[in-house]
């Protein structure tokens, strides 16, 4: 099971859809893992239609996402049918579509599954209210912060998003870029406000000349930190997470700091790029062109750059989404290479294992179906 799983997602990660870079022997591996992972997922399925509920229904709704997108499975499928109505069922007052805790990661990947099957009218409205929740959800005038300064165009949590619990009490880029994917994926015009907002929130994660509030606080190479505030007490003191030891971080008390500045690393740089590509920015805006010079100069498959091998599938993820986005077969590096990136991840992966099944495959078929176009 755990076999099939990690080829899944390096299938998924590696299949291009037009002018393809991915070769044919590459292709049959990773068309035999899907399917591998496929049957694994109708087998590992509770009874109640779900996989991994503990956080709520957000690894169902990844999973059911993924088995959409093959052009044999609809919604008609017993598996994906079961598992539509476990996401449904959890639909709040709202709008949002989550257990407990973690409204935005739940209700983003839920989106990702019923924007698959938005043609139907009743699921239709059910998608258009999670865009409501998600415009709720997002720091923007008239709310203020947790210290009670009103929220303004620049205000450092402008225009992000947490995760909805007020636990958390700052916006960070991996749920802002996540709302983004779940708006994209079911439908919604991402030139409307909602999305060039969290645009703007995530221009100021970026090390780039472009960043209005943290320029000098980032490593200027284009890629991007986490958050803007390490937490609602420590608001405009921005957090990265890096594994590099280049790096050593200084706590002083509550104060968290680099002694250089923040480092940038792969999952939120890959992320945010997918973001300004889906957002519709021009491919010369200097946003966009630094994160690209930012992936060139880290082009990694076999460990996530500046975190080592943590949060290793998420990154491979993104990392899929966003190339996609842009068109990108083949990554040049400064050392005068290409690579073949597709074929490159279902090499990485072929022999790795999980912790989790049901959320690195969930990950796995979702990149490799946006992988093919599907």
């Amino acid at each position: 099971m755990r076999k099939a799983c990690l080829a899944t997602l390096a299938l998924l990660l590696t299949l291009a859809p037009q002018a393809r870079a991915l070769d044919d022997a590459h292709a049959r591996r990773a068309e035999h893992a899907v399917d591998e992972a496929i049957e694994y997922l109708r087998r590992a399925q509770n009874e109640d239609g779900s996989w991994t509920p503990k956080p709520g229904p957000a690894i169902t709704g990844l999973v059911v996402a993924g088995m959409l997108r093959h052009p044999d499975i609809d919604r008609d499928d017993p598996t994906v049918r079961k598992g539509l109505d476990y996401i449904l069922a959890h639909q709040k007052p709202d709008g949002g579509f989550y257990d407990k805790h973690l409204k935005n990661y739940n209700t983003g990947l839920c989106l990702m599954a019923l924007g698959r099957v938005g043609d139907d009218p009743e699921i239709r409205a059910k998608i258009e209210e999670a865009w409501d929740f998600f415009r709720k959800l997002q720091w923007t005038e008239g709310k203020t912060d947790p210290q009670g300064n009103p929220i303004t165009r620049t205000h450092p949590y402008y225009g992000g998003a947490a995760y909805g619990d007020s636990s958390h009490g700052r916006p960070d880029g991996s749920n802002t870029n996540m709302m983004i994917a779940a708006l994209y994926d079911s439908g919604f015009d991402c030139s409307r406000p909602l999305v060039q907002r969290a645009v703007a929130f995530l221009s100021r994660l970026q090390g780039a000349s472009t960043n209005d509030l943290f320029a000098d606080t980032i490593v200027n190479d284009g890629g991007m930190i986490y958050a803007t505030s390490i937490n609602k007490d420590h608001i405009g003191v921005p957090q990265t997470r890096t594994s590099d030891a280049s790096y050593e971080r200084i706590v002083e008390g509550e104060k968290e700091e680099y002694d250089r500045p923040l480092p940038t690393y792969g999952s939120m740089t890959y992320a945010g790029y997918m973001s300004f590509l889906y957002a519709q920015l021009d491919r010369k805006d200097p946003r966009v062109v630094a994160a690209r010079s930012w992936i060139s100069n880290n082009y990694a498959v076999d460990h996530h750059p500046r975190m080592g091998q943590a949060s290793y599938y998420y990154y491979l993820y993104f990392m899929t989404r966003a190339l996609r986005a842009n068109g990108q077969e083949r990554i040049g590096t400064p050392e005068g290479r290409w690579h073949d990136w597709a074929n490159d991840v279902i090499d990485a992966l072929a022999d790795r294992q999980r912790d989790d099944p049901n959320l690195v495959t969930g990950y796995a078929l979702n990149a490799l179906q946006t992988a093919l176009g599907r």
